[in-house]
């Protein structure tokens, strides 16, 4: 898919979309956001999540969605930032990121969304060594998905495949803090007893 992508990037590079008109055929500005969204997605997937190109795409993808009033696909472009930062930059910078995400949840008022973001904080936390509130960001995302809050209109269809992503990215973080708990809680009982 990459190789078909990147014909819409002026010379193969990935921050600039071809904007020449051939035939009287040009990408407009809703095209070039769908395929910057595109290419990000595809890059963070085939070349990993600190892939400098995925960064990019997504950083313009932002841009476009700004001028466009688009902030579905500005949540698309945030977590791929978000995604890059968190293998390469300081977990302060991938905070504000995760906070710039929630913010846009909380906006569109969309449980998918604010699913997603717990999951960002959750695993950033995680990164970060607070377990305790990693755990309580990824019980939040959990009780929003056991709830079966229903998502209708016309965001349905979108938020779907998202939902069952997003749920499935809060079990494993909520697994693997459950694991690090019961762990942890072994060693502190331990220790009480030695006292």
């Amino acid at each position: 898919m990459l190789s078909v992508l990147v014909h819409f990037f002026e010379n193969g590079c990935w921050g600039s979309p071809a904007k020449t008109d051939v035939e009287g055929q040009c990408l407009t500005e809703e095209d070039q956001l769908f395929i910057l969204v595109q290419a990000g997605l595809y890059l963070i997937h085939a070349r990993g999540m600190s892939a400098p190109e995925a960064r990019i795409c997504c950083e313009q993808a932002e841009s476009l969605c700004h001028s466009l009033n688009r902030p579905m696909l500005l949540y698309s472009a945030l977590a791929g930032q978000y995604t890059y930062s968190l293998m390469t930059g300081t977990l302060t910078a991938t905070m504000k990121i995760a906070k710039r995400v929630y913010s846009l949840a909380q906006a569109q008022n969309d449980p998918a969304l604010i699913m997603g973001s717990y999951r960002h904080f959750a695993t950033m936390l995680y990164y970060r060594g607070d377990f305790d509130s990693a755990r309580q960001y990824a019980v939040r995302g959990l009780q929003i998905w056991r709830s079966g809050v229903p998502i209708s209109g016309r965001r349905a269809d979108r938020s779907c495949g998202r939902m069952s992503v997003l749920r499935g990215s809060i079990g494993v973080a909520f697994r693997r803090d459950r694991l690090f708990q019961n762990e942890h809680g072994r060693s502190d009982r331990a220790s009480k007893r030695a006292e």
